[in-house]
C-alpha cells in the first residue's frame, strides 16, 4: 500500500462565517500569541511562516492528524493544511474545524468589552485555548505552585506519552471488541507505575518507533493509568491525581465537560444577555473534583468563556504592585484591588487584565510571537528580573 507520508489535504475556513467582524480586522498572528498556552506542548508556533503546527483529532475521538495553521493577512479564510491523509469524511472536516474554531475563538462575540476597552479592540485582543476543554482543564492545573518552565517540561511530559497511551487504549478496545465487549477506560487500571512481574499490560513503556508529534493525552487515556505510573513519565507531583481523577470523572459521566466544550458557550455569544449561563453548574462540577482549587477553576472558566473572575495568585499580586503601585497588595487585598480597578469592564475583567499583562510581557520582552521556543522558558524569569532591576533603580 501506496505511504501517505507526503499526503494532505487543504481545508479552508471561510473566517467571516464564524466571526462578528470583518475578516480584514482577523489577525491570526495575535488571535494565537496572546496566552502561555500557545507556548504548551504539543502546539508549536513558528514565527518566521507564522505558522500554528498541533495535533487534531478526527471525529473517532483517538485518530490524530497533524494541521498547518495559517493565515494571509486580508485573506478571506484560514488555511489549515492536514498531513498524512488522502482523505476526510465530512464528519472529520467538521470536527477539525470545529477544534480551530474553538482554539482561535472565532465565534465569540466581544463588541461589548471593545466598547468598554477600546485599545483591546484596536489590537483585537482575544484568549488563546485549546481544542478542547480537557486539555484547557488540564494545562490549568499544570500552571498551578511551580515556575513556568516546570509548567512546560510537564505538557511536554504529557503529549510525550500520548503515543503509548493512544496504542494501548486501541489495543484493549480491540481485544475487548473480539470478545463481545466495550472497553471501559476507567473500570479498571491498565498502566501501573509499580507493576508485578508478569502484569505484562502494565509493563509497556513509551513507544519510540512512532513517528511524528504526539498528542495532547484525552480523558480516555489519562483514565487508564494510575498516579505511579503518570509519575513515572511526567513527573507532574500531586496533580497527577487530581488529572486522573478528572479523567476519570468525566468518563464516569460524573462530570460533562463536553456540555460546555462548544465554542459557542461564552460571555460574549449572546448580545446584552448573561443570565442564562449555567455559570454556576459549571463552578459546583468541578469544585467536586479533589485539588481543584478556586485559582485552577477561575482559569478553567475563563477558557469556557467567562470572564468575570480573574484568577488570584502570586503573578497577579506581583503585576498589581508594579503596574498600580500598589505595593501593600497582598492575598488579604488582591480581590478587593481587582475589583476598584477591573470593575469598570464587568463582566470582562479578566480579558482587561490578561490584555494588560500580555502588554507588560511584550515591553520586557518583544512580541511574544516572535520568541524562538527554547526562549519559552525563561518568559517569567525576565520579567522578574526587569521588576527586580527597576526596584534596585529607585522605581
Amino acid at each position: 500500500m501506496a505511504s501517505n507520508q507526503f499526503a494532505y489535504i487543504m481545508l479552508n475556513i471561510l473566517i467571516s462565517e464564524l466571526t462578528k467582524y470583518y475578516f480584514w480586522d482577523f489577525d491570526f498572528e495575535k488571535a494565537v500569541c496572546n496566552h502561555g498556552f500557545f507556548m504548551m506542548a504539543p502546539n508549536r508556533w513558528c514565527p518566521e511562516t507564522k505558522t500554528l503546527q498541533r495535533p487534531l483529532r478526527l471525529a473517532d475521538g483517538s485518530t490524530s492528524v497533524i494541521a498547518f495553521i495559517a493565515h494571509t493577512p486580508g485573506d478571506i479564510c484560514l488555511r489549515v493544511q492536514i498531513s498524512g491523509v488522502k482523505h476526510l469524511s465530512e464528519k472529520d472536516t467538521a470536527f477539525i474545524k470545529c477544534q480551530v474554531n474553538r482554539m482561535l475563538r472565532l465565534s465569540e462575540i466581544l463588541e461589548d468589552f471593545y466598547k468598554k476597552h477600546p485599545a483591546a479592540k484596536e489590537k483585537g485582543f482575544r484568549l488563546f485555548r485549546s481544542p478542547t476543554l480537557f486539555e484547557d482543564a488540564v494545562k490549568c492545573i499544570l500552571l498551578c505552585n511551580c515556575s513556568w518552565k516546570k509548567t512546560l517540561s510537564m505538557a511536554e511530559s504529557l503529549c510525550n506519552l500520548q503515543h503509548t497511551l493512544a496504542y494501548v487504549l486501541k489495543n484493549e478496545t480491540y481485544i475487548a471488541k473480539r470478545q463481545g465487549k466495550k472497553f471501559i477506560p476507567h473500570a479498571e487500571v491498565i498502566l501501573k507505575g509499580k507493576t508485578q512481574p508478569l502484569n505484562k499490560r502494565a509493563k509497556l513503556e513509551l513507544n519510540p518507533s512512532i513517528e511524528g508529534m504526539a498528542n495532547f493525552p484525552s480523558s480516555k487515556e489519562l483514565a487508564m493509568v494510575d498516579v505511579d505510573y503518570l509519575n513515572m513519565h511526567c513527573n507532574l507531583g500531586l496533580r497527577a491525581k487530581v488529572i486522573i481523577d478528572l479523567a476519570i470523572s468525566i468518563e464516569s459521566g460524573k462530570l460533562n465537560l463536553k456540555e460546555y466544550e462548544s465554542p459557542l458557550l461564552t460571555i460574549g455569544s449572546i448580545d446584552g444577555d448573561v443570565s442564562w449561563f449555567p455559570y454556576d453548574d459549571i463552578s459546583r462540577q468541578l469544585k467536586k473534583i479533589n485539588g481543584l482549587g478556586p485559582v485552577t477553576c477561575a482559569n478553567i472558566m475563563m477558557c469556557i468563556g467567562f470572564y468575570h473572575q480573574i484568577p488570584t495568585d502570586t503573578e497577579s499580586i506581583r503585576f498589581i504592585r508594579e503596574k498600580y503601585d500598589r505595593e501593600n497588595c497582598s492575598s488579604e487585598t488582591i480581590e478587593n484591588d481587582l475589583k476598584e480597578i477591573y470593575g469598570k469592564y464587568e463582566p470582562y475583567q479578566c480579558l482587561a487584565y490578561r490584555f494588560e499583562v500580555l502588554n507588560e510581557y511584550e515591553s520586557t520582552v518583544g512580541k511574544l510571537s516572535e520568541l524562538a521556543s527554547s526562549e519559552y522558558h525563561t518568559l517569567t524569569r525576565r520579567i522578574k528580573s526587569k521588576e527586580r532591576v527597576g526596584e534596585s533603580n529607585g522605581e
